[in-house]
């Protein structure tokens, strides 16, 4: 979360920078079109947190290449089973610590959590005692209303002259049809969701005063003399002063300011007689789009490393004359050649496209008298993950590695005949020299502190019950969707599902509910399990639907889901390609 606050800083500062070098290079001295430009500024960024979550990116290939790490199917020596990963059915991930340690980013958040709920909740106060304001409660005109405006005058307004009301009235209509106490409302809503940010802060005040300057302009343009409206402005700024503030309620939700730092630029502005040119509709569609431009390169784009291709293997070396051998050299044994990661004889790769089946990661750990070990539609990331040992959140690379359920990854057919004598525990090396053959897979190793969701039994126990055919035959979970009430529940009846199993499959079931991180499997189960498990979309649940994935967990698996942080290894993709090479 606190990566995308600080992301969210950096793009929105862009597009605002952006908007203000086009007003610039253009000449745009309008404050109705500044007005404008910064009311887009201020949409974009209420709308970019939702699209870094979930609108559409576009790459960037602008930052160096990553050295690449290859695998290579002859490494200097057979991994011992040490180093071989974890076992194929256990957590992959450490336990989590048992002493909580002081995590400052939680804090930060815990004071951004404060600091925009006090200022929202003074904007909702403000807000809501605007729509009740009375000529008692102001001491100069305002213009309030979201929907529908409506112009307030003080009780002093009977005394003033007529040329004096017919200013101030142009005033506040200028206002009421500019939509500016809705514009302002937006600004001081962006400003108390984004308080940490000064941008939204100065941005508040900058659009108020253009707000101003626009509707003084509206008076000029009526015929009024500016110095008897200038001399209207200062009555009404000393009548504020002595009441203390322009209007009695916590929080203005018109958003005015006067008297304030503005107001004299103001009065010299309408006394000198200085008017900003009219700017014609051609120019103001240039200024649009030169200003939508950045703000959308801004708001979806994502630095992205140039794209590299694998060093090419080293070619053998020339066959060149053997060197003379003593014969105190000859009893000597030679040097014993480097060995090779074990591999399938022969293996057969196909696409799946059936969508029917969401099929588990793990396939039967026993290996037939065949000597054959077939994998029915799996997913690149399963692969990677059974070869190294990993959860899914510890695989990032490119997109067509995660799925949807609307979209799912690309599943692949796997028959790979395994060589005679061979144990479970080469399985995962066989994959990795197959990955690196077949879909020329390299990456590098990380840690990251993440967030996960830890599996763990709940207190209730288990309401699994263990497979009856055990460990024999694929994993699988089907998936259906029926009508309950007046939504669509999600079935998936799953059989033969390890701890690790159903970790991975409930992520790939509901991504919607785990966009934060993986489901890491703590429970240290060592069974296999049948179970039927029904709930309801993300979407469905934050309006109140039942049950959530986490209560269907709970409730029907006997499982929970516990968010937490902590730190993990993780698989950085350089290199890995969609379809594989040629069976």
């Amino acid at each position: 979360m606190e990566r995308m606050l600080f992301e969210f800083v950096i793009r929105s500062t862009l597009i605002a920078a952006a908007t203000g070098a086009v007003l610039a290079l253009l000449r745009i001295r309008s404050a109705a079109t500044r007005h404008a430009a910064w009311v887009g500024v201020i949409v974009a960024m209420l709308l970019l947190p939702a699209w870094m979550a979930w609108g559409p990116k576009a790459s960037l290939p602008v930052l160096p290449a990553r050295p690449a790490m290859v695998i290579d199917a002859a490494p200097e020596a057979l991994p011992t089973a040490v180093d071989q990963g974890p076992a194929w059915t256990e957590a992959s991930l450490p336990p989590a610590p048992k002493r909580r340690e002081w995590d400052w980013s939680e804090a930060l958040m815990g004071l951004y959590v404060l600091g925009a709920l006090a200022l929202l909740l003074r904007l909702a106060i403000g807000t809501v005692r605007a729509r009740r304001l009375t000529s008692a409660a102001v001491s100069a005109p305002v213009t309030v209303g979201l929907v529908r405006p409506r112009i307030i005058l003080p009780e002093s307004a009977g005394e003033w002259s007529q040329a004096q009301l017919d200013a101030v009235m142009t005033h506040e209509r200028a206002h009421a049809r500019r939509r500016d106490p809705l514009f302002q409302w937006l600004a001081l809503l962006n400003r108390a969701v984004f308080w940490f940010h000064p941008l939204a802060w100065w941005i508040e005040q900058r659009l108020a005063a253009f707000a101003e300057e626009a509707c003084d302009a509206a008076v000029i343009e009526q015929g009024h003399d500016p110095e008897e409206y200038s001399m209207c402005l200062l009555e009404m700024a000393r009548a504020v002063e002595r009441a203390g503030t322009r209007v009695n309620v916590v929080a203005q939700a018109e958003g005015m300011t006067m008297p304030g730092v503005y107001l004299p630029a103001r009065i010299k502005s309408i006394v000198a007689g200085v008017r900003a040119p009219r700017v014609s509709r051609t120019r103001l569609a240039f200024a649009a789009l030169a200003c939508a431009i950045p703000a959308a390169i801004f708001a979806a784009g994502t630095l992205d490393r140039a794209p590299q291709s694998l060093p090419l293997r080293p070619l053998p070396p020339l066959a060149v004359p053997p060197a003379p051998v003593l014969l105190a050299q000859a009893t000597q044994s030679p040097a014993p050649a480097p060995a090779r990661l074990p591999e399938f004889e022969v293996a057969s790769v196909r696409l799946n496209p059936d969508p029917n089946y969401i099929n588990a990661t793990t396939p039967s750990l026993k290996i037939g008298g065949d000597q054959y070990l077939r994998f029915n539609q799996v997913t690149l990331r399963d692969l990677i993950m059974l070869a190294y040992g990993v959860g899914a959140g510890q695989v990032q690379g490119p997109g067509f590695l995660n799925g949807t359920l609307d979209n799912p990854a690309d599943r692949f057919d796997i028959n790979a005949k395994v060589p005679s004598g061979a144990t479970p525990e080469q399985v995962p090396l066989m994959l990795r020299a197959l990955l690196a053959d077949r879909f020329h897979l390299s990456f590098h190793r990380d840690s990251k502190s993440m967030d996960i969701y830890a599996l763990e039994v709940a207190k209730g126990g288990l309401k699994m019950k263990e497979s009856p055919e055990g460990a024999t035959g694929a994993a699988r979970c089907a998936r259906t969707v029926r009508q309950r009430d007046e939504l669509l529940a999600l079935v998936a009846a799953c059989n033969r599902m390890t701890a690790a199993d159903i970790a991975q499959q409930v992520q790939a079931l509901a991504p919607g509910y785990f966009r934060e991180g993986p489901i890491v499997d703590l429970t240290g189960l060592k069974g296999v399990y049948d179970f039927t498990l029904e709930w309801v979309t993300a979407d469905d649940a934050r309006n109140g639907a039942q049950p959530s994935m986490f209560d269907a967990v709970q409730e029907q698996l006997g499982l929970k889901l516990e968010r937490r942080k902590q730190t993990v290894e993780i698989l950085m993709i350089d290199k890995l390609d969609r379809t594989p090479t040629e069976n």
